[in-house]
């Protein structure tokens, strides 16, 4: 809660451990495993160092010692619905065998904050749907403010909803359920975000988390410098593994977008998965003929072009062309698009001669529906002044 400043009260956050001590923690518990072992780590991240779900699983591993190795544990809280494993149950445990004799069941201690929430009070309504949108982002990562609110639907200058939401996010970090970080941002502990998407039925925030990512995102991408999405790549990332599931047009959407920020940051292995799943679903629910799949197309083909796989590129470039002809039609922007990734990938195969038309079509439609000052029409324009100066000097 915030305390008043007359008050001189200090605050002493309750915090998570860092990790040599969570090793430590689980290490009480088994003195036989070594600090460096890889399991301890991997089992401290994915428990997020909370001391409680560390110390409940030390004494799962004590308990279990010859049964079941810390390898296999990690392997089974990394399976969908881990946080109800039974050694975050306090198995076999009982509240004797605490220091403070509260129940240890780490989704129960989360309920007690979570359950003070009334959903017929006006802020608590609101402190639930920011929580809900909180927990489809990046378990663990600061949110940046800005983003978070942009997943709700309220005018975003009306001075009441801006009071309403901070008053939102205060309530939530009254009761532990948020914590505050730097700039202003506010982060979500991993356990908790899976007790709140387990908890809370909330149909519209993964929907609300995702559509806000994918205009940020593709908004930043269209800047041409990727540089400042780097600091949401990490969200990008979630919403779009969680996203690509559900194997539908927003996940293509989703994957289409992840990947080209990956290409732009030059991340080309990284970037092939996602636009191979792109061009899947796109494939799959929209059809080989659509101006999307012919998206999925252009995006995987200047993928192959770019680690130097031009005759793999290929199909995929005349592909997308053909479809954007068919669909879009002879003189839309994104034929121009194509035609031009075309007679880059002809020129750089040496085909001086055949790329010269591509490009010529290309300025063409660019210079008629986008202007001569557009970025596009420019690109276009210094591909062609390239080439002809490539083969004045072969003649």
């Amino acid at each position: 809660m915030q305390w008043e400043a007359a008050l001189g009260v200090q605050e002493l956050p309750l915090d998570v451990l860092a990790r040599p001590e969570s090793i430590a923690l689980l290490r009480q518990h088994r003195s036989d495993l070594a600090e460096d072992d890889a399991n301890l780590n991997a089992v401290a991240a994915n428990l997020g160092d909370l001391p409680l779900a560390l110390h409940l699983a030390g004494s799962f591993l004590t308990r279990y010692k010859y049964a079941v190795t810390p390898s296999a544990y990690l392997a089974q809280l990394q399976q969908p619905g881990w946080l109800e494993h039974r050694s975050l149950q306090g198995w076999k445990l009982t509240r004797d065998t605490s220091p403070t004799l509260h129940e240890q069941h780490v989704a129960r201690t989360f309920a007690l904050s979570y359950e003070r929430l009334d959903a017929r009070d006006t802020t608590d309504a609101l402190a639930l749907a920011l929580l809900a949108r909180t927990a489809y982002f990046a378990p663990g990562e600061p949110i940046p403010r800005d983003v978070l609110l942009a997943t709700l639907s309220q005018d975003a200058d009306n001075p009441d909803a801006i009071l309403a939401r901070e008053d939102a996010l205060q309530r939530l970090y009254g009761l532990g359920l948020l914590e505050p970080a730097a700039s202003g941002a506010v982060r979500l502990h991993r356990l908790l975000a899976a007790f709140v998407q387990s908890a809370h039925s909330d149909p519209e925030a993964q929907t609300a988390v995702e559509q806000t990512m994918l205009t940020i995102a593709n908004q930043l991408n269209n800047a041409g410098d990727p540089r400042p999405l780097l600091a949401l790549e990490v969200h990008l990332r979630a919403v779009t593994d969680a996203a690509q599931r559900r194997k539908d047009t927003q996940a293509a959407r989703l994957c289409n977008t992840l990947g080209f920020h990956l290409q732009a940051v030059g991340q080309y292995a990284e970037a092939r998965p996602y636009d191979e799943r792109a061009l899947g679903i796109h494939e799959q629910v929209l059809g080989p003929e659509h101006a999307d799949t012919a998206l999925s197309l252009n995006n995987l083909g200047f993928l192959l072009q770019v680690q130097g796989d031009l005759g793999g590129a290929r199909p995929y470039d005349e592909r997308a062309l053909a479809i954007r002809e068919q669909v879009l039609g002879p003189k839309h922007p994104d034929t121009a698009q194509s035609l031009n990734n075309l007679g880059v990938l002809l020129q750089e195969q040496g085909d001086l001669g055949g790329a010269r038309p591509y490009y010529e079509r290309a300025l063409h439609i660019c210079i008629a529906r986008l202007g001569p000052n557009h970025a596009l029409t420019q690109t276009v324009q210094r591909n062609l002044v390239a080439l002809e100066a490539l083969m004045n000097q072969s003649q």
